[in-house]
Protein backbone atom coordinates (compact mmCIF):
# COMPACT_ATOMS: atom_id res chain seq x y z
CA UNK A 1 0.00 0.00 0.00
CA UNK A 2 3.22 2.25 1.04
CA UNK A 3 4.86 1.58 -2.52
CA UNK A 4 1.20 2.54 -4.54
CA UNK A 5 1.03 5.61 -1.96
CA UNK A 6 4.65 6.57 -3.73
CA UNK A 7 3.75 6.14 -7.25
CA UNK A 8 0.50 7.76 -6.68
CA UNK A 9 2.59 10.63 -5.12
CA UNK A 10 5.01 11.08 -7.60
CA UNK A 11 2.73 10.93 -11.01
CA UNK A 12 0.57 13.83 -9.41
CA UNK A 13 3.18 16.23 -8.17
CA UNK A 14 6.25 15.48 -10.48
CA UNK A 15 6.39 18.95 -11.18
CA UNK A 16 5.19 20.86 -7.87
CA UNK A 17 7.15 23.17 -6.02
CA UNK A 18 7.46 22.18 -2.29
CA UNK A 19 8.08 25.43 -0.98
CA UNK A 20 4.85 25.58 1.38
CA UNK A 21 4.75 25.29 4.94
CA UNK A 22 4.83 21.33 4.55
CA UNK A 23 8.42 21.54 4.18
CA UNK A 24 9.55 25.02 4.74
CA UNK A 25 8.67 25.83 8.25
CA UNK A 26 10.30 29.32 9.83
CA UNK A 27 13.49 28.94 6.99
CA UNK A 28 13.83 25.25 8.29
CA UNK A 29 13.34 22.58 5.05
CA UNK A 30 12.60 19.31 6.24
CA UNK A 31 12.32 16.07 3.82
CA UNK A 32 11.13 12.82 4.95
CA UNK A 33 12.55 10.10 3.13
CA UNK A 34 10.43 7.27 4.58
CA UNK A 35 7.25 9.30 3.37
CA UNK A 36 8.37 10.92 -0.08
CA UNK A 37 11.59 8.77 -1.01
CA UNK A 38 15.45 9.37 -1.17
CA UNK A 39 14.92 11.40 -4.15
CA UNK A 40 14.02 15.36 -4.00
CA UNK A 41 12.52 15.88 -7.45
CA UNK A 42 12.96 18.23 -10.80
CA UNK A 43 12.54 22.20 -9.57
CA UNK A 44 11.13 20.98 -6.03
CA UNK A 45 12.27 24.22 -4.38
CA UNK A 46 13.49 26.44 -7.58
CA UNK A 47 12.96 29.80 -6.21
CA UNK A 48 12.02 29.12 -2.68
CA UNK A 49 13.45 32.00 -1.08
CA UNK A 50 12.21 31.60 2.22
CA UNK A 51 15.20 28.32 3.07
CA UNK A 52 17.45 29.19 5.49
CA UNK A 53 18.70 25.22 6.19
CA UNK A 54 18.40 21.88 5.60
CA UNK A 55 19.65 18.82 6.94
CA UNK A 56 18.44 15.58 4.45
CA UNK A 57 19.33 12.98 6.04
CA UNK A 58 19.18 10.34 3.44
CA UNK A 59 18.54 11.88 0.38
CA UNK A 60 20.76 10.52 -2.40
CA UNK A 61 19.67 11.86 -5.51
CA UNK A 62 18.13 15.61 -6.44
CA UNK A 63 16.34 16.07 -9.93
CA UNK A 64 17.72 19.06 -12.25
CA UNK A 65 16.91 22.44 -10.98
CA UNK A 66 15.28 21.20 -7.74
CA UNK A 67 17.23 24.07 -6.01
CA UNK A 68 17.59 26.91 -8.68
CA UNK A 69 16.98 30.85 -7.65
CA UNK A 70 16.24 29.00 -3.89
CA UNK A 71 17.77 30.39 -0.62
CA UNK A 72 17.59 33.17 1.78
CA UNK A 73 18.97 36.29 0.86
CA UNK A 74 21.86 36.10 3.61
CA UNK A 75 22.06 32.05 2.20
CA UNK A 76 21.37 28.84 3.53
CA UNK A 77 23.22 26.22 5.37
CA UNK A 78 22.86 22.84 3.49
CA UNK A 79 23.99 19.33 4.49
CA UNK A 80 23.24 15.75 2.97
CA UNK A 81 24.77 12.81 4.62
CA UNK A 82 24.03 10.38 1.20
CA UNK A 83 23.99 12.60 -1.97
CA UNK A 84 26.23 11.18 -4.63
CA UNK A 85 25.70 13.12 -7.26
CA UNK A 86 24.55 16.83 -7.94
CA UNK A 87 22.27 16.71 -11.36
CA UNK A 88 22.27 19.65 -13.88
CA UNK A 89 21.38 23.01 -12.83
CA UNK A 90 20.61 21.89 -9.04
CA UNK A 91 21.34 24.37 -7.68
CA UNK A 92 21.77 27.00 -10.43
CA UNK A 93 22.12 30.47 -9.21
CA UNK A 94 21.16 29.10 -5.56
CA UNK A 95 22.29 31.00 -2.14
CA UNK A 96 24.12 28.73 -0.24
CA UNK A 97 26.47 29.72 2.42
CA UNK A 98 27.51 26.20 3.83
CA UNK A 99 27.46 23.27 1.88
CA UNK A 100 28.39 19.74 3.37
CA UNK A 101 27.79 16.74 1.20
CA UNK A 102 30.95 14.50 1.98
CA UNK A 103 29.99 11.56 -0.56
CA UNK A 104 29.05 13.67 -3.66
CA UNK A 105 31.20 12.28 -6.51
CA UNK A 106 29.91 13.78 -9.71
CA UNK A 107 28.65 17.36 -10.40
CA UNK A 108 26.50 17.44 -13.43
CA UNK A 109 25.99 20.00 -16.12
CA UNK A 110 25.61 23.67 -14.31
CA UNK A 111 25.35 21.85 -10.83
CA UNK A 112 26.40 24.39 -8.78
CA UNK A 113 26.37 27.38 -11.75
CA UNK A 114 26.13 30.63 -10.19
CA UNK A 115 25.40 30.02 -6.61
CA UNK A 116 25.46 32.96 -4.64
CA UNK A 117 26.76 34.80 -7.20
CA UNK A 118 26.18 39.35 -6.85
CA UNK A 119 26.44 38.63 -2.72
CA UNK A 120 28.70 38.88 -0.03
CA UNK A 121 28.66 35.56 1.30
CA UNK A 122 32.21 33.81 1.87
CA UNK A 123 31.23 29.90 0.46
CA UNK A 124 33.94 27.54 1.62
CA UNK A 125 33.71 24.14 -0.19
CA UNK A 126 34.99 20.66 0.90
CA UNK A 127 34.40 17.49 -1.40
CA UNK A 128 36.36 14.73 -0.25
CA UNK A 129 35.35 12.21 -2.75
CA UNK A 130 34.49 14.31 -6.03
CA UNK A 131 36.01 13.09 -8.77
CA UNK A 132 34.23 14.56 -11.91
CA UNK A 133 32.96 17.96 -12.01
CA UNK A 134 31.27 18.47 -15.60
CA UNK A 135 30.55 21.44 -18.07
CA UNK A 136 30.21 24.81 -16.07
CA UNK A 137 30.04 22.77 -13.01
CA UNK A 138 30.74 25.83 -10.98
CA UNK A 139 30.37 28.60 -13.73
CA UNK A 140 30.24 32.48 -12.06
CA UNK A 141 30.06 30.67 -8.87
CA UNK A 142 30.98 32.64 -6.13
CA UNK A 143 33.65 30.57 -4.19
CA UNK A 144 36.13 31.33 -1.52
CA UNK A 145 37.60 28.29 -1.43
CA UNK A 146 37.53 24.72 -2.62
CA UNK A 147 39.57 21.60 -1.80
CA UNK A 148 38.58 18.05 -3.99
CA UNK A 149 41.35 15.69 -3.35
CA UNK A 150 40.43 13.06 -5.49
CA UNK A 151 39.17 15.39 -8.50
CA UNK A 152 40.39 14.13 -11.52
CA UNK A 153 37.88 15.33 -14.51
CA UNK A 154 37.32 19.04 -14.79
CA UNK A 155 34.47 20.15 -17.35
CA UNK A 156 35.43 22.90 -20.20
CA UNK A 157 34.73 26.10 -18.50
CA UNK A 158 34.03 24.19 -14.58
CA UNK A 159 35.17 27.36 -13.03
CA UNK A 160 34.90 30.04 -15.84
CA UNK A 161 34.01 33.34 -14.12
CA UNK A 162 34.12 31.62 -10.50
CA UNK A 163 34.94 33.04 -7.72
CA UNK A 164 34.93 35.49 -4.61
CA UNK A 165 35.32 39.00 -4.91
CA UNK A 166 38.68 39.08 -2.42
CA UNK A 167 39.46 35.78 -4.85
CA UNK A 168 39.52 32.20 -5.11
CA UNK A 169 41.42 29.45 -3.43
CA UNK A 170 41.64 26.10 -4.80
CA UNK A 171 43.61 22.80 -4.12
CA UNK A 172 43.25 19.56 -6.16
CA UNK A 173 45.54 16.78 -5.43
CA UNK A 174 44.94 14.39 -8.07
CA UNK A 175 44.12 16.68 -10.94
CA UNK A 176 46.20 15.70 -14.20
CA UNK A 177 45.29 18.00 -16.81
CA UNK A 178 43.34 21.68 -16.53
CA UNK A 179 41.19 21.79 -19.96
CA UNK A 180 40.00 24.14 -22.22
CA UNK A 181 39.04 27.20 -20.90
CA UNK A 182 38.01 25.77 -17.18
CA UNK A 183 39.30 28.87 -15.02
CA UNK A 184 39.01 31.62 -17.77
CA UNK A 185 38.28 34.72 -15.82
CA UNK A 186 38.22 32.94 -12.72
CA UNK A 187 38.87 35.36 -9.98
CA UNK A 188 41.76 32.76 -8.80
CA UNK A 189 44.07 33.93 -6.11
CA UNK A 190 46.06 30.54 -5.56
CA UNK A 191 45.92 27.11 -6.98
CA UNK A 192 47.31 23.59 -5.76
CA UNK A 193 47.67 21.28 -8.64
CA UNK A 194 50.58 19.27 -8.22
CA UNK A 195 50.53 16.64 -10.50
CA UNK A 196 48.87 18.78 -13.47
CA UNK A 197 50.82 18.04 -16.63
CA UNK A 198 48.85 19.75 -19.17
CA UNK A 199 47.39 23.34 -19.32
CA UNK A 200 45.72 23.16 -22.55
CA UNK A 201 44.67 26.11 -24.29
CA UNK A 202 42.87 28.97 -23.22
CA UNK A 203 42.85 27.41 -19.62
CA UNK A 204 43.89 30.18 -17.58
CA UNK A 205 42.33 32.93 -19.87
CA UNK A 206 42.09 36.27 -18.46
CA UNK A 207 42.04 34.43 -15.11
CA UNK A 208 43.04 35.91 -11.53
CA UNK A 209 42.56 37.81 -8.78
CA UNK A 210 42.92 41.51 -9.10
CA UNK A 211 45.73 41.08 -6.88
CA UNK A 212 47.24 38.04 -8.95
CA UNK A 213 47.53 34.80 -8.37
CA UNK A 214 50.41 32.30 -7.15
CA UNK A 215 50.60 28.74 -8.88
CA UNK A 216 52.80 26.09 -8.21
CA UNK A 217 52.46 23.06 -10.97
CA UNK A 218 54.62 20.35 -10.05
CA UNK A 219 54.33 17.86 -12.51
CA UNK A 220 53.67 20.62 -15.13
CA UNK A 221 54.95 19.67 -18.51
CA UNK A 222 52.81 21.25 -21.58
CA UNK A 223 51.31 24.65 -22.05
CA UNK A 224 48.97 25.04 -24.70
CA UNK A 225 47.69 28.06 -27.45
CA UNK A 226 46.61 30.73 -25.32
CA UNK A 227 46.59 29.16 -21.97
CA UNK A 228 47.28 32.04 -19.55
CA UNK A 229 46.54 35.04 -22.09
CA UNK A 230 45.98 38.40 -19.79
CA UNK A 231 46.01 35.90 -16.51
CA UNK A 232 46.56 38.27 -13.68
CA UNK A 233 49.32 35.79 -12.53
CA UNK A 234 51.66 37.24 -9.67
CA UNK A 235 54.01 33.85 -9.44
CA UNK A 236 53.92 30.81 -11.32
CA UNK A 237 56.62 28.14 -10.57
CA UNK A 238 56.76 25.09 -13.28
CA UNK A 239 60.43 22.69 -12.54
CA UNK A 240 59.42 20.51 -15.11
CA UNK A 241 57.99 22.75 -17.68
CA UNK A 242 59.42 21.93 -21.34
CA UNK A 243 56.93 22.93 -23.83
CA UNK A 244 55.15 26.45 -23.94
CA UNK A 245 52.90 26.82 -27.08
CA UNK A 246 51.84 29.77 -29.13
CA UNK A 247 51.11 33.32 -27.07
CA UNK A 248 50.13 31.35 -24.06
CA UNK A 249 51.52 34.41 -21.73
CA UNK A 250 50.74 37.39 -23.73
CA UNK A 251 49.64 40.20 -22.06
CA UNK A 252 49.64 38.01 -18.48
CA UNK A 253 50.95 39.05 -15.30
CA UNK A 254 50.16 41.21 -12.61
CA UNK A 255 50.26 45.06 -13.16
CA UNK A 256 53.59 44.86 -10.78
CA UNK A 257 55.13 42.17 -12.78
CA UNK A 258 55.27 38.40 -11.95
CA UNK A 259 57.83 35.98 -10.85
CA UNK A 260 58.69 33.09 -13.37
CA UNK A 261 60.53 29.48 -12.34
CA UNK A 262 60.97 27.49 -15.24
CA UNK A 263 63.92 24.85 -14.24
CA UNK A 264 63.76 22.83 -17.34
CA UNK A 265 62.73 24.87 -19.92
CA UNK A 266 65.25 24.86 -22.76
CA UNK A 267 63.47 26.87 -25.92
CA UNK A 268 61.30 29.98 -25.60
CA UNK A 269 59.21 29.93 -29.49
CA UNK A 270 57.50 32.59 -31.45
CA UNK A 271 55.39 34.98 -29.68
CA UNK A 272 55.22 32.85 -25.97
CA UNK A 273 55.11 36.46 -24.28
CA UNK A 274 54.22 38.98 -26.25
CA UNK A 275 53.49 42.03 -23.99
CA UNK A 276 53.70 40.10 -20.56
CA UNK A 277 54.61 41.34 -17.66
CA UNK A 278 57.82 40.29 -16.24
CA UNK A 279 59.32 41.07 -13.07
CA UNK A 280 61.87 38.16 -12.62
CA UNK A 281 62.35 35.03 -14.82
CA UNK A 282 64.51 31.97 -13.66
CA UNK A 283 64.92 29.74 -16.90
CA UNK A 284 68.47 28.47 -16.48
CA UNK A 285 68.60 25.64 -19.03
CA UNK A 286 67.22 28.10 -22.00
CA UNK A 287 69.66 27.66 -25.13
CA UNK A 288 67.25 29.50 -27.70
CA UNK A 289 65.16 32.79 -27.63
CA UNK A 290 62.88 32.34 -30.63
CA UNK A 291 61.34 34.87 -33.20
CA UNK A 292 59.83 37.55 -30.72
CA UNK A 293 60.28 35.12 -28.03
CA UNK A 294 60.21 37.77 -25.45
CA UNK A 295 58.91 40.82 -27.95
CA UNK A 296 57.07 43.80 -25.91
CA UNK A 297 57.69 42.30 -22.87
CA UNK A 298 57.26 44.90 -19.89
CA UNK A 299 56.42 47.66 -22.71
CA UNK A 300 54.83 50.41 -21.09
CA UNK A 301 55.28 49.70 -17.78
CA UNK A 302 58.13 50.74 -14.93
CA UNK A 303 59.09 47.27 -14.17
CA UNK A 304 63.00 46.58 -13.75
CA UNK A 305 63.62 43.42 -15.39
CA UNK A 306 67.21 41.94 -14.64
CA UNK A 307 67.75 38.62 -16.96
CA UNK A 308 70.33 35.83 -16.82
CA UNK A 309 70.46 32.85 -19.42
CA UNK A 310 73.79 31.36 -17.91
CA UNK A 311 73.08 28.17 -21.29
CA UNK A 312 71.76 30.93 -24.40
CA UNK A 313 73.35 30.87 -27.31
CA UNK A 314 70.96 32.24 -30.04
CA UNK A 315 68.74 34.97 -29.59
CA UNK A 316 66.59 34.91 -33.19
CA UNK A 317 64.98 38.03 -35.27
CA UNK A 318 63.09 40.19 -32.44
CA UNK A 319 63.88 38.14 -29.97
CA UNK A 320 64.08 41.15 -27.27
CA UNK A 321 62.34 43.61 -29.78
CA UNK A 322 60.53 46.62 -27.62
CA UNK A 323 61.27 44.60 -24.41
CA UNK A 324 61.97 46.75 -21.74
CA UNK A 325 64.61 45.07 -19.67
CA UNK A 326 67.13 46.39 -17.44
CA UNK A 327 69.56 43.94 -18.08
CA UNK A 328 70.60 41.03 -19.47
CA UNK A 329 73.71 38.81 -18.74
CA UNK A 330 74.26 35.72 -21.16
CA UNK A 331 78.00 34.01 -21.06
CA UNK A 332 77.54 31.44 -24.01
CA UNK A 333 75.43 33.91 -26.16
CA UNK A 334 76.99 33.83 -29.88
CA UNK A 335 74.73 34.73 -32.53
CA UNK A 336 71.87 37.43 -32.23
CA UNK A 337 69.67 37.58 -35.37
CA UNK A 338 68.03 41.01 -37.17
CA UNK A 339 66.36 43.72 -35.04
CA UNK A 340 66.91 41.28 -32.38
CA UNK A 341 67.23 44.01 -29.92
CA UNK A 342 64.76 46.90 -31.85
CA UNK A 343 63.92 49.57 -29.59
CA UNK A 344 64.25 47.69 -26.62
CA UNK A 345 65.80 48.38 -23.34
CA UNK A 346 65.17 50.13 -20.06
CA UNK A 347 64.20 54.28 -20.20
CA UNK A 348 67.39 54.42 -18.26
CA UNK A 349 68.75 51.85 -20.27
CA UNK A 350 70.12 48.58 -20.36
CA UNK A 351 73.07 46.55 -19.28
CA UNK A 352 74.20 43.95 -21.53
CA UNK A 353 77.22 41.39 -21.18
CA UNK A 354 77.66 39.04 -23.56
CA UNK A 355 80.90 37.26 -22.83
CA UNK A 356 81.20 35.17 -26.06
CA UNK A 357 79.14 36.85 -29.14
CA UNK A 358 80.61 36.72 -32.34
CA UNK A 359 78.00 38.20 -34.64
CA UNK A 360 75.24 40.85 -34.37
CA UNK A 361 72.79 40.78 -37.60
CA UNK A 362 71.26 43.80 -39.20
CA UNK A 363 69.66 46.41 -37.29
CA UNK A 364 70.40 44.16 -34.16
CA UNK A 365 70.08 47.01 -31.96
CA UNK A 366 68.52 49.61 -33.80
CA UNK A 367 67.07 52.14 -31.44
CA UNK A 368 67.63 50.22 -28.30
CA UNK A 369 68.32 52.07 -25.04
CA UNK A 370 71.86 50.91 -23.48
CA UNK A 371 73.64 51.96 -20.83
CA UNK A 372 76.69 48.88 -21.29
CA UNK A 373 77.60 47.08 -23.47
CA UNK A 374 79.88 44.19 -23.20
CA UNK A 375 80.67 42.25 -26.20
CA UNK A 376 84.69 41.51 -26.13
CA UNK A 377 84.53 38.79 -29.29
CA UNK A 378 82.14 40.65 -31.19
CA UNK A 379 83.28 40.73 -34.83
CA UNK A 380 80.92 40.59 -37.49
CA UNK A 381 78.42 43.64 -37.46
CA UNK A 382 75.12 43.40 -39.45
CA UNK A 383 74.38 47.13 -41.20
CA UNK A 384 72.60 48.77 -39.02
CA UNK A 385 73.19 46.92 -36.27
CA UNK A 386 73.73 50.26 -34.15
CA UNK A 387 71.29 52.68 -35.81
CA UNK A 388 69.97 55.10 -33.54
CA UNK A 389 70.83 53.19 -30.80
CA UNK A 390 71.33 55.02 -27.59
CA UNK A 391 74.33 54.50 -25.51
CA UNK A 392 74.67 56.24 -22.59
CA UNK A 393 77.97 54.69 -20.31
CA UNK A 394 80.37 52.65 -22.65
CA UNK A 395 80.68 49.73 -24.54
CA UNK A 396 83.48 46.90 -24.42
CA UNK A 397 84.31 45.57 -28.03
CA UNK A 398 87.30 44.60 -30.23
CA UNK A 399 89.57 47.01 -31.66
CA UNK A 400 88.87 46.66 -34.78
CA UNK A 401 85.07 47.74 -35.04
CA UNK A 402 84.33 51.29 -36.18
CA UNK A 403 80.71 51.24 -35.77
CA UNK A 404 80.66 53.82 -33.06
CA UNK A 405 81.19 57.47 -33.55
CA UNK A 406 83.28 59.32 -31.25
CA UNK A 407 80.26 60.36 -28.98
CA UNK A 408 80.43 56.76 -27.93
CA UNK A 409 82.81 55.77 -25.09
CA UNK A 410 84.44 52.49 -26.29
CA UNK A 411 86.34 50.85 -24.55
CA UNK A 412 88.46 47.74 -26.54
CA UNK A 413 89.49 44.31 -25.49
CA UNK A 414 93.06 43.32 -26.25
CA UNK A 415 93.99 42.95 -22.66
CA UNK A 416 91.19 41.42 -21.38
CA UNK A 417 91.40 37.52 -21.28
CA UNK A 418 87.98 36.11 -22.06
CA UNK A 419 87.74 33.77 -18.98
CA UNK A 420 87.73 37.23 -16.87
CA UNK A 421 84.24 38.13 -19.08
CA UNK A 422 82.93 34.28 -17.71
CA UNK A 423 83.11 35.48 -13.72
CA UNK A 424 82.77 39.04 -13.59
CA UNK A 425 79.89 41.34 -13.44
CA UNK A 426 79.40 44.48 -15.25
CA UNK A 427 80.71 46.42 -12.11
CA UNK A 428 83.40 44.22 -11.62
CA UNK A 429 84.39 44.56 -14.92
CA UNK A 430 83.86 48.19 -14.87
CA UNK A 431 86.23 48.57 -11.77
CA UNK A 432 88.85 46.25 -13.45
CA UNK A 433 89.12 48.68 -16.54
CA UNK A 434 89.37 51.77 -14.31
CA UNK A 435 92.10 49.67 -12.39
CA UNK A 436 94.16 49.52 -15.50
CA UNK A 437 93.32 52.89 -16.54
CA UNK A 438 91.15 52.24 -19.74
CA UNK A 439 88.40 54.20 -18.19
CA UNK A 440 87.35 57.12 -15.98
Amino acid sequence: MKSLYLILFTLCVVSANYCNESFVDNGILTWDVDTFGNHIPDNAFENCASITSAILTGVQTIGQKAFRKAGHSDGMDLTFDALDTIATLAFMLAKIKSLTAPKVNTISNGGLMGISMNSNIELNLNFPELISADYRAFYSANIKSLSAPKLVTLGNDAFNNAGHPDGMDLTFDSLTAIGLQVFAFAKLKSLSAPKVTLVDSKALYGAGHSDGMDLTFDSLTTVNTEAFYQAKIKSLVAPKLETIGQEAFSSAGHPDGMDLTFDALTTVNTNRFNQAKIKSLSAPKVQTIGIQGLAFVNSQTNIQLDLTFPELITVDSGGFGYAQIKSLVAPKLQTIGQEAFRNAGHPDGMDLSFGNVTQVDASAFTEAKIKKLLAPKLTIIGDNSFYQTVISSYVFIPEASNVFDSSVNVIFSDFILPDILQVFTSQQLKDEYQSRGACS
